[in-house]
């Protein structure tokens, strides 16, 4: 097509078209704007995968973005294992921090991304945050053979692992060390 438009504008008009010029601007023009897309598209999909792994564990969502499998329209229905958990003592929490509620964000902060450490680590995926709750669930966006077993292994290990926590709680202030936190666990599988 460059070469047509130089050969009419030479006969046509007597005007010499610079050919190799403009087919180097055309080239580079076009590998510049696809690197930079290229660029752009790697950074907005570490973001992603960095997003996504604040809720999934790593590995799941390095499958994930490689995959082509895109989901189905409708969903599928699965055997899934789901956790409840709620953090008990919440309301003498609230009362005794009314006046400071930096410090009850800190706690229930805290306090959350210790469960959720715990839940990524048994290979759950984190649901929501409901206030001072959390809802998790296996089996899915992966499939996991085991996933009623991982379920029982996050509730125990956060079970198992509560002083720490409670120690890590009492540590951001002394007045935390009056109420007694613990957890409310629920775990149910069913079809979803």
């Amino acid at each position: 097509l460059l070469f047509g438009i130089a050969l009419y504008a030479f006969v046509q008009y007597g005007f010499l078209f610079n050919f190799p010029l403009g087919l180097a601007t055309l080239f580079s023009g076009g590998l510049t704007a696809y690197l930079f897309k290229s660029l752009f598209e790697e950074s907005l999909r570490k973001k992603m995968q960095t997003s996504f792994s604040q809720y999934v564990p790593a590995d799941v969502v390095q499958r994930i973005t490689k995959s082509d499998n895109l989901p189905r329209l409708g969903g599928e229905l699965i055997d899934a294992t789901v956790l409840f958990l709620d953090l008990r003592g919440f309301t003498s929490l609230t009362e005794k921090l009314k006046d400071d509620p930096e410090l009850m964000v800190k706690a229930i902060s805290t306090i959350m991304d210790e469960v959720t450490v715990r839940l990524i680590e048994s290979g759950a995926t984190i649901d929501k945050y409901i206030g001072d709750a959390v809802m998790a669930f296996w089996n899915a966006p992966e499939k996991q053979e085991d996933h009623h077993a991982r379920a029982l292994y996050a509730a125990c290990l956060i079970e198992q692992d509560a002083n720490i926590i409670r120690e890590k709680i009492y540590a951001l202030d002394e007045r935390l060390r009056e109420i007694n936190i613990a957890f409310g666990i629920g775990v149910a599988s069913c079809l979803l």
